[in-house]
């Protein structure tokens, strides 16, 4: 008879153990995806903001005559293993130079498919912020749970480690 509690306690405490590994991974793996879901996001607008931007380089060079970049070169900035933050950084900086030299020439206001591209690279600006903002939450969010007990000890088992903020900014509880 003593056999058969001893058996039934290892099984309940078993049993309780699976658990709570169970409860723990599957609210990692929430935020995780929820955080890879936003990521892709993030990237597929990076994307577009990065063919604008060489569409609108193109168009600028052609209406004003010149063989002389406009822009440094940005072809090759996917493939530098640059966080997504630098990509947006750099992109930020080759919009603001090419809307200086627009300024600098009025033909080019006049230009329909130029405004429609700084137009898309606006409204991928708006939906960027939001998904940035998204992101840092649930990356603040899992980091905090990644970090807490008893959520460390199956985050250490599964390898599951704090993840880097979109803009490399420390947001507080």
């Amino acid at each position: 008879m003593d056999i058969v509690y001893i058996i039934l306690i290892v099984l309940t405490v078993l049993f309780f153990i699976f658990l709570f590994f169970d409860i723990t991974l599957y609210k990692l793996k929430y935020f995780a995806s929820k955080i890879t879901l936003v990521e892709e996001k993030i990237d597929t607008i990076l994307n577009n903001k990065y063919e604008n931007i060489i569409k609108i380089n193109d168009i600028i060079k052609d209406k004003i005559g010149t063989e002389k970049e406009i822009i440094e070169d940005i072809s090759s900035l996917k493939e530098e293993g640059k966080s997504k933050s630098e990509i947006d950084s750099v992109l930020v900086d080759s919009l603001g130079r090419i809307e200086y030299i627009k300024e600098q020439y009025d033909e080019l206001d006049n230009e329909e498919e130029l405004n429609n591209l700084f137009s898309d690279i606006k409204k991928d600006d708006e939906s960027l912020s939001a998904y940035k903002k998204f992101y840092n939450d649930n990356v603040n969010d899992y980091n905090l749970i990644v970090s807490k007990f008893p959520y460390v000890i199956t985050a250490k088992l599964f390898k599951h480690k704090p993840k880097e903020f979109f803009d490399d900014t420390n947001i507080e509880e």
